[in-house]
């Protein structure tokens, strides 16, 4: 964000778009890769302790490069504003109203995990499918977000209602298609 503050904002919106897409990639190969591990008779519970060492790896890689004070360019000046004063614009009733949307929106995420875990283990007896059909998810966001610079006149309220509501309409649909070859229409 801080080392695309001075560019367009459609350029600016599309770098930043391509980042999320990036960081999206990961899933598409790492879940599938637990989808065979589970296949395989790996246990459920090995996700754990492997998530334990890849987290000590990157505390690692992040202490040893994060960037000292003064290395990069701020662009990001105080608000300036006091403590009380900033409290006091957090108490704004437009503000909260867009806070506790935004809180809305970005709940879906940890619905989805919630629900596609819970709806599909039980219904596989695995959790295979529910990391096959996570990579899936995955895979198909990337484009999307990789499309999102090309949709400059749309108003990003307006994306986020849209993408809210099919989301909305995905989770709904888990639970109720679990046992069904028709959930992966879902995608």
């Amino acid at each position: 964000r801080l080392a695309t503050a001075t560019l367009p904002p459609v350029q600016r919106d599309g770098i930043q778009a391509t980042i999320r897409a990036l960081l999206a990639l990961p899933f598409v190969v790492i879940l599938p890769l637990w989808s065979l591990a589970f296949a395989r008779g790996v246990p459920v519970m090995a996700i754990y302790p492997v998530a334990l060492a890849l987290s000590v790896a990157m505390m690692g890689m992040i202490w040893a490069r994060w960037p000292t004070k003064g290395a990069m360019e701020g662009r990001d000046a105080p608000s300036g504003l006091s403590l009380r004063a900033a409290l006091a614009e957090v108490a704004n009733p437009a503000l909260g109203l867009r806070i506790l949307a935004l809180g809305a929106v970005s709940a879906g995420g940890t619905a989805y995990w919630a629900v596609m875990g819970l709806a599909l283990t039980p219904a596989t007896g695995t959790g295979g499918h529910a990391a096959l059909y996570a990579g899936l998810v995955a895979g198909l966001e990337v484009p999307f977000m990789l499309a999102l610079p090309l949709l400059p006149r749309w108003k990003r309220a307006h994306l986020i209602a849209i993408g809210t509501a099919l989301y909305a309409v995905h989770l709904v649909g888990i639970p109720l298609l679990a046992h069904s070859p028709y959930l992966w229409l879902l995608l």
